[in-house]
């Protein structure tokens, strides 16, 4: 909870790490971003990893 307003913070973020030079940064921030909501749908507060 913040200690101002009380109200319960939780993170739910998507990592990626890149062995070799990704295509774009897009298809980068796009992998991440599914992994941030696969991280929500397990019932948040959560990270999801990915090796490419």
């Amino acid at each position: 909870m913040t200690s101002q307003s009380g109200w319960q913070v939780t993170a739910s973020v998507g990592v990626v790490t890149c062995r070799e030079i990704c295509d774009t940064y897009d298809a980068l921030l796009g992998k991440a971003d599914k992994l941030m909501y696969v991280a929500k749908e397990k019932g948040k507060n959560a990270a999801e990893f990915c090796t490419l």
